[in-house]
């Protein structure tokens, strides 16, 4: 009888042991599963966190040479900038102070000779200063059309 008792004890053990392990075994898969996914997915990640850095490194490469780029069209536009003050501090400057001087010395004179021989200066200084305003003009007409040429250089690279 004791022996009875201790087979079916152990019987029934040994069932509770085997549906024990039966459902630790398909814990045990379906964590292993979980794993296995996460893992999927953090591989689908890092290889996008590394396509996004290459393009990063891409886009810094271009930004950097985009820069210089700017920077020396910047400089060239500053030299064209400076020659167009020169133009307009020296040879501009020059005609308008004449004309302007003569018009005072034709408000104060009186004899006509004088008046004649001031109005022909003027007459000299307006010249003087009209070719000087085109000479900028076409200095500037030129100076755009190399900004164009350069900017169609800078939006092909």
């Amino acid at each position: 009888i004791i022996l009875s008792f201790v087979i079916t004890r152990l019987n029934r053990e040994s069932k509770f042991f085997f549906f024990r392990q039966r459902e630790l075994m398909d814990r045990l898969r379906e964590t292993n599963e979980e794993l296995n996914t996460s893992n999927e997915e953090l591989a689908a990640s890092t290889e996008e966190l590394h396509s996004a850095n290459e393009m990063l490194n891409h886009l810094n490469q271009n930004l950097e040479k985009e820069v210089a780029l700017r920077t020396r069209d910047l400089a060239w536009k500053n030299q064209q900038l400076t020659a167009y003050a020169y133009l307009n501090a020296h040879h501009l400057r020059a005609p308008l102070a004449r004309i302007m001087g003569i018009s005072n010395l034709m408000k104060m004179e009186t004899d006509v000779d004088v008046l004649r021989h001031l109005s022909y200066l003027l007459d000299k200084a307006t010249s003087e200063l009209d070719d000087v305003i085109h000479r900028i003009q076409d200095a500037i007409n030129e100076s755009a059309a190399d900004v164009s040429d350069q900017d169609a250089v800078y939006s092909e690279s």
